[in-house]
């Protein structure tokens, strides 16, 4: 299932899509509880204001509750991975099932403003069953230049 993204938000979730916001109440650990989770984003180096492709691979052995289009950007400063700034896109307040073996994408458009740097795409997955609880998931970083070659 694919679906496109205008922009992922800074730190929290959009009004109206519940739950707690990006970043707070998550143990720092949280990423160990999914192994078998995988979440990534292509190129490894991509332009403000430019498409990136976010892939959500479940290789757990149950179905997955995801929603890529409920994220947030991180930045990497000064050793430290801090929120950025971005704009706000409307999600819907849903969740979508990724059963074992398969895999979701999804595109997401940098927000033009960003700064050069390193970052990272944050979203959060939980397991229907209740083995796990809503826990944040984190990509691999990915270079960005700032648009215009700044």
């Amino acid at each position: 299932m694919a679906m496109r993204l205008a922009v992922l938000l800074p730190t929290v979730l959009l009004a109206g899509c519940g739950g707690m916001p990006f970043g707070l109440g998550m143990p720092a650990d949280s990423q160990a509880l999914l192994e078998g989770v995988d979440f990534t984003v292509q190129p490894g180096s991509a332009v403000a204001g430019q498409p990136v492709a976010l892939s959500l691979h479940n290789g757990t052995a149950e179905p997955v509750a995801y929603n890529l289009c409920h994220g947030a950007l991180e930045k990497l400063g000064a050793d430290i991975w801090v929120p950025a700034l971005s704009a706000a896109n409307g999600c819907a307040p849903v969740s979508y099932t990724l059963e074992p073996g398969q895999q979701a994408s999804a595109e997401a458009v940098l927000p033009a403003g960003l700064e050069a740097g390193e970052y990272r795409f944050v979203t959060r997955v939980n397991a229907p069953s209740g083995r796990w609880p809503l826990t944040q998931i984190r990509s691999d970083p990915i270079v960005v230049a700032a648009a215009g070659g700044d």
